[in-house]
């Protein structure tokens, strides 16, 4: 039954990473009501290594262009600020995961713990609905990333910090705020997807310790190369028929969804008493 849960909680992690619902709030969730055993942070780390594979991959192109332009140092020193260049794209990127960092690392602790309240989780539902409210429509005179100003990338870093907090969806968080900063759909998403790297990347160092005490018998390790290559296969798959969700700004889609599920989990909570 374990083992089971385990590959459900791997195709949750693959659908939900990429689309604005909160990953970690249906992981958190279903681990609740379904009762599954294994290190929660541990296996949860694994599986968003798997997520992480898959947006790498999906966006290869961007961070080649980006490492071959840091071995011309010219280009870094003086980069062309009114231009579409890798070089930007790379400087936005690691101006706006500063205060993703430091968000997290004064958070982190407190963070965690929250996520074992079922009030947080249907609190952060009903935000995260909230915030794939507000971009319904295209702006006129949307901007590409020639036109992407360092106040952009230092208020999406931000939105991606405060997507911490239980239930509240990172890739939500992010995308919305790029919509209604006024960036076009498709640099929301990829500047979405691509600032996840770091973010992720970072997430998973610090756990590495946890994960090599809690996965030390072969099977264990296998059960977790399993599910964290579903979720990755599954989460590759839900990349571009997000973007194309992005495109006809049916964000609200996403925003009834999480409104449903925020709604059930009070009433949940209200009959438990």
């Amino acid at each position: 039954m374990q083992f089971l849960i385990g590959i459900l909680l791997a195709v949750i992690q693959g659908l939900t990473e990429f689309i604005p619902v909160s990953s970690s709030g249906h992981l958190a969730v279903t681990q609740y009501f379904l009762k599954f055993q294994e290190p929660p942070v541990a296996f949860d780390v694994v599986l968003h290594i798997g997520t992480l594979v898959a947006v790498i991959i999906y966006y290869k192109e961007d961070l080649l262009a980006m490492l071959k332009s840091v071995g011309h140092p010219s280009n870094l020193l003086k980069p062309q600020w009114n231009t579409e260049s890798p070089v930007k794209l790379l400087y936005m990127l690691i101006i706006a995961s500063i205060p993703t960092a430091l968000i997290g690392f004064f958070l982190k602790s407190r963070i965690e713990a929250a996520f074992s309240d079922m009030k947080n989780l249907a609190a952060g539902f009903i935000i995260n609905g909230f915030l794939m409210i507000f971009p319904l429509k295209p702006r006129a005179n949307m901007r590409g990333l020639d036109r992407m100003r360092v106040l952009d990338a230092l208020i999406i870093g931000t939105m991606q910090g405060i997507a911490i907090y239980p239930s509240v969806s990172r890739s939500g968080a992010t995308i919305s705020s790029a919509l209604m900063l006024g960036l076009t759909p498709m640099l929301a998403a990829r500047f979405s997807f691509l600032l996840s790297i770091p973010a992720i990347l970072g997430a998973v160092i610090l756990e590495i310790p946890a994960i090599m005490h809690q996965v030390q018998a072969p099977s264990a390790l296998m059960f977790y190369a399993l599910c964290g290559l579903i979720s990755g296969i599954i989460g590759y798959l839900s990349i571009k028929p997000l973007i194309r969700i992005l495109q006809s700004f049916r964000l609200y889609y996403f925003a009834i969804y999480c409104f449903l599920v925020g709604i059930a989990l009070v009433v949940y909570l209200w009959l438990k008493g």
